[in-house]
């Protein structure tokens, strides 16, 4: 073993370490969590906003503001099962599955709202911080 060789790998990973931590932190300083669109969503979701009030046969709406306007985020059936922070998206809802519950819960846990399929809440609670897509035939 040549130890000129060795110190310098280690040198090289090194490096490259602490290139990674720094592009970490500044990623992270950008991030305002607030301003987030939901990421606790399944794989073949993308999360789309969108300024429209529609909601697709299939899923489960969350707008930004009240009275469905706004910028909304949109789930499907892949979403249920997880619980997935809102962030901003946490004042208006339509549930246009055809057979799951939306729950919506505040930062503490208490239960704030559920919405049966077909139906909707054009004013969420302002402290609703989390939802819940329930399994099928899973009504409130």
């Amino acid at each position: 073993m040549r130890p000129s060789s060795h110190m310098g790998g280690v040198a090289i990973i090194a490096l490259a370490l602490t290139l990674c931590v720094a592009s970490v932190a500044q990623a992270n300083s950008a991030f305002d969590p607030a301003e987030a669109v939901p990421a606790q969503v399944a794989g073949d979701v993308a999360p789309a906003t969108a300024l429209d009030s529609g909601c697709g046969s299939g899923n489960g709406c969350v707008w930004d503001t009240i009275d469905f306007s706004g910028s909304k985020v949109v789930f499907n059936t892949g979403d249920a099962g997880t619980l997935i922070a809102l962030g901003s998206f946490d004042r208006s809802a339509k549930n246009n599955y055809g057979n799951r519950r939306m729950r919506f819960f505040a930062g503490n846990g208490d239960l704030l709202s559920c919405i049966n399929a077909g139906g909707s809440d054009h004013n969420l609670y302002a402290r609703t911080d989390f939802l819940t897509i329930g399994a099928l035939d899973n009504n409130c």
